[in-house]
């Protein structure tokens, strides 16, 4: 990225696994464009548990970068326009007036799902139309682009496509995660039997899910376990998923998760970074349902130290329609 010539080239994506440094390294080149030229910054993503991410993000004194990102939910609407650096979640972009961001740089963190949010997302259904307009105008408007993720997705690349905008690719092809062990089981009893065991050991760990049901089951049967054995481990649990979990604990989950039994549903996919010093177990439970694979990778890999991944992935077969293409 030091070698970018941004000055001769307006768009930039990045592929770059998780763990990788690739938001790290994208905030410098921000600043560095944001310091050359006195340019705004606006970031759009997809959650809003992304958007508090940024502002951590975005200030690192350490390191030289002094961004003092302002998120859209605390700010009044009528002052989201004035600022000169601005973080703000998709849904709320038609309240954006895209001439007062001409020339900005604009910054698509995870741009696989916010082009896929943007597409497909029902909670967008009755104003997709006014936020795909003003989101294209942003784009046409903006000084320079960089949208970053662990994959660029062939629909990004036909967005950017569609629209007419041609862009360069940065691919990182370093793996944060390579040759760490991995165990695939076909019995999900199995799987809580080895999370029985660490409890009783005292052993921490993290454990994601796809399915909310799945997710309350079996923290269910888990606490129950502990009963059994006078494991005194409940107070440890940190929950997320739509209904639980506070949200002040993901500002900096590396020292909020240290010491904890940490169980998150797809609320948590990407945006935070658990750098645990000490490497911890993984526990992924999958029912094919609510994430694809790449998002399946991507909440695994918040834990930035995995000592050993265990999944368990039920098969969700849908029968074809048609035998042939005929």
């Amino acid at each position: 990225l030091d070698e970018f010539d941004y000055m001769n080239n307006r768009t930039l994506l990045i592929k770059s696994g998780t763990g990788t440094g690739k938001t790290f390294n994208t905030v410098k080149l921000v600043d560095t464009i944001r310091k050359t030229n006195k340019r705004k910054i606006l970031s759009i993503v997809s959650r809003k548990s992304l958007a508090k991410q940024h502002e951590t993000n975005f200030w690192n004194p350490k390191e030289g970068i002094n961004i003092k990102i302002k998120n859209y939910e605390t700010m009044n609407d009528e002052h989201l326009n004035d600022c000169d650096e601005l973080v703000i979640q998709l849904d709320s972009i038609i309240k954006l007036d895209y001439r007062r961001w001409y020339g900005c740089i604009l910054y698509l963190d995870e741009i696989n799902s916010l082009i896929d949010y943007l597409r497909s997302s029902t909670t967008l259904r009755s104003k997709r139309m006014q936020i795909w307009q003003n989101f294209n105008m942003i784009i046409a408007n903006c000084g320079w682009l960089i949208g970053i993720d662990a994959d660029i997705s062939d629909a990004v690349l036909e967005y950017f496509d569609d629209i007419d905008l041609s862009y360069n690719i940065v691919h990182n092809k370093y793996m944060n995660c390579k040759n760490k062990p991995a165990v695939d089981y076909t019995d999900k009893n199995k799987m809580i039997g080895v999370m029985k065991s660490k409890l009783k050991k005292n052993e921490h760990f993290v454990a994601c899910f796809d399915s909310l049901r799945d997710q309350n089951i079996i923290i269910e049967e888990l606490k129950q376990y502990c009963e059994r054995k006078g494991l005194d481990c409940k107070q440890d649990y940190l929950i997320y998923s739509s209904s639980d979990g506070d949200d002040n604990t993901l500002v900096n989950v590396t020292v909020t998760w240290k010491d904890k039994y940490v169980f998150y549903s797809p609320k948590i996919v990407y945006g935070l970074d658990f750098n645990n010093e000490d490497p911890v177990d993984v526990f992924f439970f999958g029912k094919s349902t609510s994430v694809n694979p790449l998002q399946f990778s991507q909440m695994v890999a918040r834990t930035r130290n995995i000592k050993k991944l265990h999944y368990f992935i039920e098969e969700h077969n849908i029968p074809l329609e048609f035998d042939t293409v005929e």
